[in-house]
């Protein structure tokens, strides 16, 4: 069979084609990998499950000002310089034009640069600034005048202060000091005894100014910082919560969907314990159970509290079963006030099994609840069933 084709009796015409799956998809990924006990294979109806394009939530630091005004400040750079030619050509100078062609060439390479690799734009602009303040100053013009008197030395300081608050932080204070030097040295500035203070200050004040923003923006990174954390992080057992699940999920998925796989697990019987020993009681265990499957985490996944009793682990294909076997022995060393351990219902499933992460997390949790009904079937006899999810040709028709 290659494939079933669909048609509707009155129009007569196929709606939809469906390719044939290449492979069983069994109720449990490690009964098809062999690593658990062979059991009742249950194929899944593919068509049941649908799919979801992946989506990624805002970073915190990505809206704070230091990205902010990373984002702004080579644009800025370079509108400065069309201003600046843009006066020149109203006062009719085309001296310094080539001298702005030059810069603006600068940004760009800066920008992409930037782009490829952090700083490495800001490194080269640093590097080419003094000459190019060189080459402005000993031509004719405006450039002539930029640069060779005081008020034009503290305007040359002023973009690379901010370049260097900005993007090399607190080391950027000494290289800012000794740009200060070059182009100073460079510009061939006079400095007679009773302006060589006036110039300290201007270098100071510079100083000054950078240091502020610097120390500022730090205080704001500290603060996106403590903000992400508390959005990303579930504050009674430190993992992460159920929106960090749903991001690292969707980047997973978009990254090699057939090499994700999800662990759905509930633990039994919380509401019993809570209404026996009081909430107190049953927010210890959670956070005895969240320290455990921390602690004995596979390197390269993930444990989330999604809510409640309900948890999450993300890893490879590769690492279900050693995931399992680890959920398993943190359960065993989180005591209760009526018995030694607890117990933990787990489901799981891989990306080849569905089309969608969304689908990837019914199957874990579907999986998840039906062995939860097999370890209390007293308790899940009284249940009623979780609601079956309409076929593919029960959908159509």
């Amino acid at each position: 069979m290659t494939g079933l084709r669909f048609k509707l009796p009155t129009a007569g015409r196929t709606i939809l084609r469906w390719p044939a799956a290449r492979h069983t998809a069994y109720s449990d990924p490690l009964q098809a990998t062999g690593r658990a006990e062979p059991g009742k294979r249950r194929p899944i109806a593919r068509a049941a499950l649908p799919k979801l394009q992946p989506t990624s939530l805002p970073n915190p630091a990505q809206l704070g000002p230091r990205a902010q005004v990373r984002r702004l400040i080579w644009p800025l750079a370079a509108l400065l310089t069309v201003f600046s030619a843009i006066l020149q050509l109203l006062a009719g100078q085309t001296t310094n034009l080539p001298h702005d062609a030059v810069f603006l060439l600068l940004v760009g390479l800066c920008t992409l640069l930037d782009r490829w690799r952090t700083l490495a734009g800001s490194v080269l602009f640093f590097a080419c600034l003094p000459v190019f303040l060189a080459w402005l100053t000993l031509s004719p013009g405006v450039g002539h005048t930029f640069i060779t008197d005081f008020a034009g030395y503290s305007a040359a300081l002023l973009l690379p202060t901010l370049m260097a608050a900005l993007q090399l932080r607190g080391r950027g204070m000494l290289i800012f000091a000794v740009h200060a030097v070059v182009v100073g040295l460079l510009a061939d500035l006079p400095l007679p005894a009773d302006r060589a203070i006036g110039v300290v200050w201007s270098t100071g004040l510079s100083l000054s100014l950078g240091a502020l923003l610097w120390w500022l923006l730090l205080c704001v990174d500290r603060a996106m910082s403590l903000l992400k954390s508390s959005a990303l992080l579930d504050p009674l057992t430190g993992l992460a919560n159920r929106r960090a699940f749903d991001a690292d999920l969707s980047a997973a998925w978009a990254d090699h969907a057939h090499n994700a796989a999800v662990l759905m697990m509930d633990v039994d019987d919380l509401k019993g314990l809570n209404d026996r020993y009081g909430h107190a009681a049953g927010d210890e265990m959670l956070r005895q159970f969240g320290r455990f499957l921390q602690a004995h985490l596979l390197p390269g996944t993930t444990a989330y509290r999604l809510g409640g009793d309900e948890f999450a682990v993300l890893c490879r294909v590769s690492q279900l079963a050693a995931a399992r076997e680890r959920v398993l022995l943190a359960a065993q060393q989180v005591s209760r006030p009526d018995r030694p351990s607890i117990q933990v219902s787990v489901g799981a499933a891989s990306g080849a099994e569905v089309r969608g992460r969304v689908a990837l997390v019914r199957v874990a949790d579907e999986r998840m609840y039906v062995e939860k009904r097999r370890n209390n079937p007293h308790r899940a006899s009284s249940r009623p069933e979780r609601p079956r999810h309409p076929t593919l040709i029960e959908r159509l028709f």
